[in-house]
Parts: structure tokens; C-alpha cells; sequence
């Protein structure tokens, strides 16, 4: 048999060529007879139903492939196909790969005719979207917890003018009554409730990614180590805690007080997960780009892994983990904001988080935050015990658009001995300090406001006082924030709502730097 010459042109249609042209098709491609038994696949299709190469499929059916738990579903497909005569096109069924993991096909199906044009069998092609469908669903995820953003954002601004009021004037009347004064227990009893709703409405600014933060270059270990002691006292006995760091730095931009909350709210719901005691396992690692996986944030980054040995969690409970207001507890033992917080935190961070869980088998959180390689900056330790300074001075200028907040301002800073001048809205305050002789040491003033909103406000007064200080007070806005929530540098931010021991330090932290 003479041998072909490719300076002849055309090649001759040998079995060989077609099932090298099937090989290089970049779909999947498969042909079965009218008992459903496989005729033969291209190379990719063999390789998906764990089999070397494509021969091996001949003469077997669905029940005896890797996505045999799909079979059922496959075959009723090819026989509507072949009984009707008409095309399945375009539609999305799951498979279960050789390694057990499941994706999801984009799949077509075809009559396969004879010259005659008798249905001898069916034709199918099929492309994995598996990557496709995740990052649609990170999308539609992502654009959810935006949404919930807003939300809190806008819900957050009311609530916080509401209880910054209720919080400051419960501090100010239980400041000035005596110990065993009627109703004090009462008074106190307002004052916890109004604090419990302040850090319910921390925790939706969490989930809505609209916490500020102050970011600062740290050593992720020391982030580990700190919570580690916190978490040797705050779990149950029965659960070990073992904690894995690394002999070198692993430097990351993140708020130590939110990667702290993201620690410990990992580690109390691991402590649900083991009623009968178990192992939570901390650990540190770092990431290459070439083992990132999706949603991971490009280039180098540091992996923080909590796991623990708990009772694990199915596939439809795994879905919802992140879901504000999902939650596993009975009622009213909790908000079900623990994991979303932790969602947002990470997210507000640049980072991504992913949760693996199978019942009975545990559950393992990876956290990747980008890795930083500038020096690590010193974190100042929180004030304890800090006494509380009862008198000022300096002249305090509060430009609030809510009377009730702005009353109380005015009233907590003259009792502290500032010299106070108020203005409800930004444009009443410039008429009134074109009258204003003696010099303002600090502008107290809220973000939002008719009109001209507080940093220009605070723009056209220091053209008057060049030196004049500046604190915004607001419940959340980005105008005094930069990307993602973080502090724009030299910005004091008072968060509504305030107790009035926050006010004060706040005040005396501006007035003396």
C-alpha cells in the first residue's frame, strides 16, 4: 500500500485521521447506538469518564462511568432525542468527574442518522462551564452582598442619629445620679440595650463592607498569637487549640482589630461545631500565583486555614454559610451575622475566602490576604483603663444637621469646659463666623449635610484658621474614606453612634496633636 505524501494535498479519510480531527475538537464529543451504548468518544470525553483512551468506551453505557450517578438522567435525554427525532440543545446538566468532584456541562444532542435517514443512535457534544458557573455565582454573590451594603449603609445612617442620642443622654443623667437613685438600674438597662443595638449595626456595616478601617503593614503571627491567648480563655476545655505560624514573617495590610474579630468569630462557630469537644487548628501559609485558585487575589499572598474536627456541614447548608442572617442555632442564640461579617471583613481587606465541609468530616476555612513585603508597622495596644478627663479647653465648633444629636454634643463638650458654638447646617455656620472673632481650635462636624457636606466645610474654614483641627462625625460615608472603607491619612472619624467617653477622646486626641 503506497504511502501518503503530504506534497500530494488532500489526506485520505483513514479511521486514523478522523479520530485525530475528534482529538482536536476543544468540546467533547460522543456518539451511542439505540440501546444507549457508547460507539465512541473523542480523547477529552474519555479522559472526563476516566478512561485512557477513547476505545475503551466502546460498547459501554452510563451506568458504568465515572458519572454513573448522573446516568439516569443522561438516558432519558437520548431516548427523548431519539424517540422524537428532534435536537436537545444548549442546556446545562451536572457530572461527577473520575476524582468525585462535581461539574457542570453545557451539553447538545443530536439524532444520529444513516444515508437512509433511519435514527440509529444519538450524538452529543458537551463543553465543562464549571469555571464559568463559579464565577457567575461569585458574581451574583458579590453583587447581593452589595446590595445588603447599601442597605446597611442607608439604614445605618438613621439608626445611629436615633441612638447616639440614646446612648449620650442614658451616659449623661447615669454620670450625674447617685448610686442608689430610683430607676438607676433601669436607666443602666437602656444604656446596655442601646449599646447591644450599637454593635448589631457595627456588624451590618461589616457585612456591607462600610466599616472604616485603619490598615497598617502586620505580621500575621502576631495577629495569631494575640487571639490565641483570647481563645485559650473564651473556648470550652474539651477543645484543643493548635496553632501553626511560620519561622518568618507574613506580612499583610489589614486592621488588626477586624483580623482579630474574623479569628475569633471562626473560632466560636468551630466551638458550636464540636459539642463534644475536638481540634481547632490555626495555620499560616503563603500562596504563589501558580497555586492560586478562583477569586484569590492576584500575585503573592498569605493563607490563614481554620480548621476544626466538628460535625461539618452538608452541601445546601455549605451554599448559605455566608448569608446574612443564616444560621444553623437555635432561636435566639444568635444573629446569624457571625460568618457574614467575616465575609465582608476579609472581603472589605482585598482577600478572599473559601470554606470546604463535608459531614461528620469537619470544616476548613482558607483566608487569602495579599502579601506585603514593605517592614511591618507597630501597632499601638488598645488604652486600658484609661482615666477619663473632666475638664477641656479650646473653643469647639459642632455643625450637626440633627438637633437631637447636636444638642447633645453641645451639651457633653460644655460639660467637659470647651467653649461651644453650634450651627445646624454648613452654610448657617459660615454666616455665623463671618461674626466670630475669637479663634476655633476644632471643627466637630457631620460628613452629610444640605448643601456643602463637612470636608468642604472644613476646607473654606481653613482658609479663615489655617491651623483649625477637624473631626467628622458620621455612621458611615466616603467622602472622609478612601478605597474599601480605609482612613484617608491624618482623618479623625467618630462613629455613629458614640458613647460620650468615645466623644471626648476623640476631642482631646485632635486637640492635642
Amino acid at each position: 500500500m503506497p504511502r501518503h505524501n503530504p506534497k500530494d494535498g488532500a489526506l485520505p479519510a483513514t479511521p486514523a485521521l478522523l479520530q485525530l480531527v475528534l482529538d482536536t475538537i476543544p468540546a467533547r464529543v460522543f456518539w451511542k447506538d439505540r440501546e444507549l451504548r457508547y460507539l465512541g468518544c473523542n480523547r477529552v470525553c474519555a479522559r472526563d469518564a476516566g478512561l485512557a483512551a477513547p476505545a475503551e468506551i466502546v460498547g459501554k453505557n452510563d451506568f458504568d462511568l465515572s458519572w454513573k450517578n448522573q446516568a439516569e438522567l443522561y438516558r432519558a435525554d437520548d431516548r427523548h432525542v431519539i424517540d422524537s427525532g428532534e435536537p436537545k440543545l444548549n442546556y446545562v446538566e451536572p457530572q461527577t468527574g473520575p476524582d468525585g468532584k462535581s461539574l457542570w456541562l453545557r451539553t447538545s444532542k443530536i439524532p444520529l442518522r444513516n444515508e437512509m435517514g433511519e435514527i440509529i443512535g444519538v450524538m452529543g457534544t458537551y463543553e465543562d462551564i464549571t469555571l464559568q458557573r463559579q464565577l457567575e455565582e461569585q458574581l451574583l454573590h458579590a453583587q447581593k452582598m452589595e446590595s445588603v451594603g447599601r442597605l446597611a449603609g442607608g439604614v445605618a445612617h438613621d439608626l445611629n442619629n436615633l441612638l447616639s442620642p440614646i446612648l449620650g443622654y442614658s451616659g449623661l443623667v447615669l454620670s450625674a445620679m447617685p448610686q442608689d437613685a430610683p430607676y438607676r438600674d433601669e436607666l443602666s438597662e437602656i444604656l446596655r440595650a442601646g449599646e447591644r443595638s450599637r454593635e448589631l449595626i457595627q456588624q451590618l456595616l461589616a457585612v456591607g463592607r462600610k466599616q472604616a478601617m485603619e490598615l497598617k503593614v502586620l505580621d500575621v503571627r502576631d495577629v495569631v498569637a494575640k487571639a490565641e491567648k483570647i481563645l485559650r480563655q473564651m473556648l470550652r476545655e474539651d477543645i484543643r487549640i493548635e496553632v501553626h505560624t511560620a519561622p518568618t514573617p507574613r506580612l499583610v495590610r489589614a486592621d488588626v482589630g477586624r483580623l482579630e474579630d474574623v479569628l475569633i468569630n471562626l473560632a466560636l462557630n468551630a466551638q458550636d461545631a464540636m459539642a463534644q469537644g475536638g481540634v481547632l487548628s490555626i495555620s499560616l501559609d503563603e500562596v504563589t500565583p501558580a497555586h492560586a485558585e478562583i477569586g484569590m487575589p492576584t500575585g503573592p499572598c498569605i493563607m490563614l486555614c481554620v480548621s476544626d474536627t466538628g460535625s461539618g456541614m452538608d452541601a445546601e447548608t455549605l451554599s448559605l454559610i455566608f448569608e446574612p442572617f443564616f444560621t444553623t442555632k437555635e432561636i435566639g442564640k444568635g444573629t446569624g451575622l457571625g460568618l457574614s461579617v467575616v465575609y465582608g471583613v476579609v472581603k472589605q481587606h482585598g482577600g478572599h475566602i473559601a470554606v470546604s465541609s463535608r459531614p461528620g468530616q469537619g470544616t476548613t476555612f482558607k483566608i487569602t490576604l495579599p502579601r506585603m513585603s514593605e517592614p511591618a508597622q507597630a501597632v499601638a495596644p488598645a488604652a486600658v483603663g484609661e482615666p477619663a478627663v473632666k475638664t477641656g479647653s479650646g473653643v469647639v465648633l459642632v455643625v450637626e444637621d440633627n438637633e437631637m444629636v447636636r444638642t447633645l454634643v453641645c451639651r457633653a463638650l460644655s460639660a467637659q469646659g470647651y467653649s461651644v458654638v453650634e450651627a445646624p447646617t454648613a452654610m448657617r455656620c459660615l454666616e455665623l463666623m463671618t461674626t466670630q472673632t475669637a479663634l476655633v481650635d476644632l471643627l466637630l462636624t457631620d460628613v452629610i449635610m444640605p448643601s456643602i457636606n463637612g470636608p468642604d466645610l472644613y476646607a473654606r474654614l481653613r482658609q479663615r484658621w489655617p491651623v483649625l483641627k477637624v473631626v467628622y462625625m458620621s455612621g458611615y460615608d466616603r467622602s472622609v474614606l478612601g478605597p474599601h472603607g480605609v482612613l484617608k491619612e491624618g482623618i479623625l472619624l467618630i462613629q455613629k453612634p458614640f458613647t460620650l467617653e468615645m466623644l471626648n477622646q476623640t476631642v482631646r486626641k485632635a486637640l492635642a496633636d
